[in-house]
């Protein structure tokens, strides 16, 4: 679900300051942009959104969630139907309350360490 080490490398890279200012822009933007998707029925704007959340998701190392994004899986999935684009986008979001909920609880366990 989470890729660790790349939230690791993230976290070298831009240090540890910017690395939390990093992951709550990540939270912010995709809280944000989530609840909308339900309304998407223009192909070029669902795109848009899904090639936004893959990258960002990619970069903070969600992985299942960045796959869920990939054009090859929504199409196989929808179909492009705009009947079963609300029920992926319901479990795109699903997948990324669980990837916070697992992210959250982890990184309370590093900073006990």
């Amino acid at each position: 679900m989470i890729d660790w080490e790349r939230i690791e490398d993230l976290r070298r890279e831009v240090g540890h300051k910017d690395f939390a200012d990093v992951v709550a822009l990540f939270f912010e933007e995709i809280d944000s942009s989530l609840p909308g998707s339900l309304d998407l029925t223009e192909p070029d704007e669902i795109r848009d959104l899904l090639h936004f959340i893959r990258g960002s998701a990619l970069n903070l190392g969600f992985f299942e969630l960045a796959r869920l994004c990939e054009p090859d899986f929504f199409t196989m999935e929808t179909g492009l139907s705009v009947e079963k684009i609300r029920p992926y986008f319901e479990r795109l979001r699903r997948s990324y309350e669980r990837a916070k909920a697992v992210y959250f609880q982890n990184m309370t366990l590093w900073v006990q360490v």
